[in-house]
């Protein structure tokens, strides 16, 4: 999914084997127990991963790969 500028500094991540399930639902284990009924029971969960600290520098690495692609 591209951003307004071009830095998707994000990741889609779809859950949907049964391992994949069961570890989503053990990280509820201490917190957020009701979320894990949902975890197992969910034909596809999509989780959204974004890198926080994302720099100029990071930014202008990963233009200079995609102009070079």
């Amino acid at each position: 999914s591209a951003s307004s500028i071009h830095s998707q500094p994000w990741k889609f991540i779809v859950i949907e084997s049964e391992q994949a399930k069961q570890r989503l639902h053990d990280t509820f284990a201490n917190k957020h127990q009701i979320n894990q009924l949902h975890a197992k029971e969910a034909s596809h969960t999509i989780l959204l991963e974004y890198d926080p600290k994302l720099t100029k520098h990071k930014y202008r690495k990963r233009l200079d790969v995609e102009v070079s692609s």
